[in-house]
């Protein structure tokens, strides 16, 4: 659609967009306030202008199993949304932020986040938002949170590395599982081209090595949390059994 429009505007309730590749926008897909229980399922978003995903006031949005690369601002921004979930998605190579949450409520889980901006994820006023069984690498600040005291996100069995600082502020609280300044040993996440996302995506390749340490590391079984019949981003694909891995799932 050129970089003036956005390619899908959702207002109406109920809607579902599944098995799409958006190449090029101002905004990949926007979801308004009147659009209760949308879902956003296996996308390709890439090169836009703005955000790959807006969500803007949106009750019930589900984001499952998403590739944004190449955006201007941020992969997903999302502001005064509920009942946000967010998995099995992966961001890289945008220019501001991987994610951007303000004045949500939601979570963020198996969700890998790499050289996505100056942060990879930004959490704003945001009095209950979850970040779990995730990987958030190759920022400035891994996660950053200008969230008023007690009101900050929970974080827990998060790897954060290779980033110039993994938490803003640094002593924000963490649960439990929380890996700092660990490499999740990425097989080539820029690909034979060095190209990270965008038109270079094809051939990135954010599998994990077996020793990486994000296998096996997230919060409970795989089936358990729902990924087990799923094939996970690590191992050349291999199926995910017993404890979940960190990161985005197919």
């Amino acid at each position: 659609p050129g970089g003036r429009l956005d390619a899908i505007r959702v207002r109406a309730a109920g809607v579902e967009i599944r098995n799409l590749t958006i190449d090029g926008a101002r905004r990949g897909v926007t979801i308004y306030r009147d659009a209760v229980g949308a879902l956003l399922k296996n996308l390709d978003i890439a090169n836009v202008a703005n955000d790959g995903i807006s969500v803007r006031g949106g009750v019930n949005t589900t984001v499952d199993r998403v590739a944004i690369s190449g955006c201007r601002r941020a992969g997903i921004y999302a502001s005064r949304a509920t009942g946000l979930r967010v998995r099995n998605v992966r961001i890289s190579g945008c220019r501001r932020a991987g994610i951007v949450l303000s004045g949500v409520a939601g979570i963020v889980e198996f969700t890998t986040v790499h050289a996505a901006g100056r942060a990879g994820m930004e959490i704003r006023n945001g009095a209950a938002v979850a970040v779990r069984d995730s990987i958030v690498t190759g920022h400035r600040a891994g996660i950053v949170s200008r969230s008023r005291e007690n009101t900050g996100p929970l974080i827990e069995y998060v790897l954060l590395g290779l980033n110039g600082t993994d938490l803003s502020p640094s002593n924000m609280p963490l649960g439990s599982g929380v890996q700092l300044e660990t490499d999740p040993l990425y097989i080539d996440p820029d690909g034979a081209d060095d190209i990270l996302g965008g038109d270079g995506r094809e051939d990135d390749l954010l599998f994990l090595a077996p020793e990486s340490p994000a296998i096996d590391s997230g919060s409970g079984t795989a089936k358990g949390r729902r990924v087990g019949n799923l094939s996970v981003l690590a191992q050349g694909g291999a199926p995910d059994t017993g404890i979940a891995d960190l990161g985005a799932h197919r």
